[in-house]
């Protein structure tokens, strides 16, 4: 509970007869709620008069406002007194204002509310007078006074890290467990990381998408990321004379790509002119020149050819590729030609 004066702790002067022989002042006390960005105000309107003694009545023109709004009123002209009242004693000692049935001093509970960096002001104008008798009166005519309350605004941070995942948030070079206070304007650096196999599906501040970095805080923070579990590698080794294509899904992907488990992968090795396929392998394995591979961990996928023979033929201006077909009665298939080296055959 903290507690400010309006105009000060000294209070207002009379500006009437009395001038600096009798004081008028407002005492707040605030609580604030960080989670309402408010604080609930608690006035007081408070008396002195060293050199006076006796019950002040306060005069029904009495009007007390705070940022333009009004919370209580005489509703008169001041020629009536209200029941309420102060009790001087002549002393240097502030007296309460009390409510005349009860006999307990006079409060106005209000609520104000804090801008989004904690800040928020309370400005009163208050006039009043207090009547003893004819002589006496103590005079109180349109005065104003600012009260500023500044508070630092606490927000909670919170981390959720999936399977496979982990989420880094420092300030100030200190990490921040979940949970943690923050403070309005807090500047945080978060990192999203993936363990070994997995690879970040999500990675978010407040349900929006952030890739990571510097992060000012406005308000509560919650950071969150999820990974895919079987994240592998797809390597590619194509040797000369080949070529090696591989859909994932349906799309065409190539070496380095990221597979996940479940992945389906279409594999078709395929050679150049000339060449002849020697190996093809998944994971060092031979396979059929047209493979489906469902991904359960890396991939690797090798082939090797060798050059082979080709017949060329002179056409007089050019000398071109030709092929040899044979005839097998029903339909024409590639011939293939071997040469007799004496000790065993070898395609050409």
């Amino acid at each position: 509970m903290a507690i400010i004066y309006v105009p000060g702790a000294a209070g207002w002067d009379d500006n009437g007869m009395f001038g600096a022989a009798a004081q008028l002042r407002m005492k707040l006390e605030s609580s604030y709620d960080p989670s309402l960005n408010r604080s609930a105000l608690t006035l007081t309107l408070q008396c002195r008069a060293p050199t006076l003694g006796g019950r002040f009545y306060l005069l029904d023109n009495a009007l007390l406002r705070i940022n333009g709004g009004t919370f209580f009123s005489g509703g008169g002209s001041g020629l009536s007194s209200l029941n309420v009242y102060a009790d001087l004693s002549a002393d240097e000692n502030w007296h309460d204002l009390c409510d005349g049935t009860s006999g307990e001093a006079l409060r106005w509970t209000l609520s104000l509310d804090h801008d989004a960096q904690g800040r928020a002001e309370a400005e009163l104008d208050v006039t009043a007078r207090l009547y003893r008798d004819q002589s006496y009166y103590l005079s109180f005519f349109g005065l104003n006074g600012t009260a500023l309350f500044e508070e630092t605004r606490q927000f909670t941070l919170t981390l959720s890290a999936g399977t496979g995942c982990s989420i880094l948030v420092r300030r100030g070079g200190v990490s921040l467990a979940s949970g943690a206070a923050l403070n309005w304007g807090d500047v945080l650096s978060i990192v999203f990381l993936a363990s070994e196999g997995y690879v970040l599906t999500t990675h978010t501040v407040n349900g929006e998408n952030f890739i990571g970095g510097s992060y000012t805080v406005t308000g509560d923070v919650a950071v969150a990321a999820s990974a895919a579990s079987g994240h592998y590698p797809l390597t590619i080794s194509a040797g000369q004379g080949t070529f090696v294509r591989v859909w994932r899904n349906g799309m065409e992907v190539h070496t380095g790509a990221a597979l996940y488990d479940g992945d389906r992968l279409t594999v078709d090795f395929q050679t150049l002119p000339g060449y002849l396929l020697l190996t093809h392998t998944l994971n060092g394995v031979p396979h059929a020149e047209n493979v489906i591979h469902i991904v359960s961990g890396p991939v690797s996928i090798a082939a090797t050819a060798r050059r082979v023979g080709l017949l060329r033929l002179d056409t007089g201006s050019a000398i071109v590729p030709c092929r040899i077909l044979l005839d097998t009665g029903s339909a024409f298939v590639p011939a293939r030609l071997f040469l007799d080296r004496g000790g065993g055959y070898t395609e050409v």
